[in-house]
């Protein structure tokens, strides 16, 4: 059982959240979610009290959150900007602030993970119209790079939390459907009529790993769309193709659906009758490890788009220390409702009678003002060279991505009242820029990991293992602490002789004055906020 929430908290909170659902009626076979009430949601009661404390709580919880001791990131002396809180409706703030504080963790890992869930529970139910020919989808793939033991699983558990809720009802609503469906069945069997009725199919909202072949007729009964959570998205991104020995067509097939383009699969396993989804939306989030990020890239090398379509989160190296508080098992209602309120809302049907599709959101005249400043104002520092290199597709890709974020956190303002109507206005834009600027940063660190050899991550690592201890160590302390993974002299030797080829360190040779064996000492460069950066991008 997880410290931060108890057993008690997380029942009341759940049984909230089932109590939500209470009215929604089967829609089994229909390709549908589970309906819920399309009328705006507010979360739990709350005493009269609790409003007047909101402002004091999040101040002083933020205040704890900044106390918590932490480490910097192996990235060299660069220090990437906080998650920008400000920018988040008022229960999902404190809502992230409150996971942060209760499983001693960062904001800027918990983040990345809520708006996955949001947007994946918006899904194919809305798009965002930004220019009649400009439409995008409420479709983010995040990546949380971070190291072993930096608690993404359990925080990724308590976010998607809501998602287990939802599908537990899903499974029980089929069984009911299944037996239904089954009497029927007999019944024409004994009398002798036919019996015409679909078999009633389970609807999802999540899936933890699956191939394209395997997707396509999830998403062809989900219509909704869908949310892929992996604690690792290193099997996610090097499973595509596995079964085809590199030369299937999974990879190119994902970088279609990131844009939501109409799918259709061919397969000789499926009978020979193509399945065709139309609208596909699929969320990805998930974490990976710093030195697996090469998987990105293709085995040869070369750049295909993939890694310009996540938006990826270096998040501080939290140190863990025993916390006794619980998440507030209202805040964790009141962020159930609002993904049931995303999954809750419908679809529209197309001009075919048949389809379901989403239904198109346009901006407000000063939302669409607000988007299009910021839009030329970012595509002027493209034109002008001055991305950081390697970003420049990925740089291309944030407009799009502002209007993704624009839209999902608009509909969750609409959801708790914070917005007049489904337009989307000036603020929520805003808040999708803010977002965006904020992953600017952390990607342009990221996507330098992505092109570096072992020898670029051997350097980071020493140079940031050297700021932390004075700027200054012996080979033996080296050795001895194992940093950077040093194991032995030859190790050390290796990786100090390419510190000292890049210019970052400077290595002496002491001869103590009463004899005995050379000390080698190594000493960091000064003023090492412009190296260290260099080395952290170099390819």
């Amino acid at each position: 059982m997880s410290p931060a929430v108890r057993e008690d908290d997380r029942a009341q909170a759940e049984k909230h959240s089932d109590n939500t659902t209470d009215r929604a009626q089967s829609a089994m076979g229909s390709g549908d979610v589970l309906p819920l009430p399309t009328t705006r949601v507010t979360g739990a009661p709350r005493p009269p009290q609790f409003q007047s404390q909101v402002l004091a709580l999040a101040s002083a919880r933020r205040r704890r959150i900044a106390d918590l001791p932490s480490q910097p990131t192996d990235i060299g002396s660069r220090t990437l900007p906080p998650a920008p809180l400000e920018s988040l409706p008022r229960p999902i703030r404190q809502y992230v602030e409150e996971a942060a504080e209760a499983y001693s963790s960062s904001p800027e890992l918990i983040l990345p993970m809520v708006l996955g869930v949001l947007a994946g529970s918006l899904g194919a139910r809305r798009e965002i119209v930004l220019k009649p020919q400009w439409r995008e989808p409420s479709v983010l793939w995040l990546a949380v790079v971070a190291q072993p033991g930096e608690r993404k699983s359990p925080v990724m558990s308590e976010v998607k939390a809501p998602l287990r809720a939802w599908n537990r009802r899903a499974r029980a609503e089929f069984k009911r459907a299944m037996v239904g469906w089954k009497a029927r069945r007999l019944q024409a069997r004994q009398s002798k009529e036919a019996f015409e009725e679909e078999r009633p199919t389970l609807p999802r909202i999540s899936v933890d790993d699956t191939t394209i072949e395997a997707l396509a007729p999830l998403l062809r009964d989900n219509t909704g769309g869908l949310v892929l959570l992996t604690d690792e998205l290193t099997s996610f991104i090097g499973g595509m193709n596995q079964y085809k020995g590199g030369q299937g067509s999974d990879r190119s097939r994902y970088l279609s659906l990131w844009s939501s383009t109409d799918m259709t699969i061919d397969r000789v396993s499926l009978g020979g009758e193509p399945i065709v989804v139309e609208h596909p939306c699929v969320s990805v989030m998930g974490g990976i490890q710093p030195d697996m990020l090469g998987t990105f890239r293709r085995p040869d090398g070369r750049n295909d788009g993939m890694v310009d379509r996540w938006l990826m989160v270096v998040p501080p190296r939290r140190v863990s220390v025993f916390e006794t508080d619980s998440m507030d098992p209202r805040t964790l209602a009141e962020y159930a409702d609002i993904v049931n309120g995303l999954l809750g809302l419908q679809q529209q049907v197309a001009e075919d009678g048949f389809t379901k599709e989403p239904v198109p959101l346009g901006l407000t005249p000063d939302g669409r003002k607000a988007f299009a400043s910021a839009h030329d104002a970012h595509m002027a520092r493209l034109a002008s060279n001055s991305v950081p290199p390697g970003m420049e597709g990925g740089w291309s890709k944030l407009p799009g991505y502002a209007g993704r974020l624009a839209l999902t956190l608009h509909m969750v303002r609409y959801i708790i009242n914070d917005a007049k109507s489904e337009t989307v206005d000036a603020v929520s834009v805003e808040m999708g820029w803010q977002l965006v600027r904020w992953f600017a940063e952390h990607m342009s660190v990221a996507r330098g990991m992505v092109s570096q050899t072992d020898e670029d991550r051997a350097v980071n690592a020493m140079v940031a293992w050297l700021q932390r201890h004075d700027g200054t160590a012996t080979m033996h302390q080296i050795v001895t602490n194992g940093a950077a993974g040093i194991k032995d002299n030859s190790d050390c030797l290796a990786v100090m002789g390419a510190l000292q080829a890049r210019g970052l360190v400077a290595e002496t040779i002491e001869r103590p004055a009463t004899g005995g064996r050379t000390v080698r000492r190594y000493q960091l460069l000064a003023d090492m906020s412009g190296t260290a950066d260099a080395a952290d991008h170099a390819a």
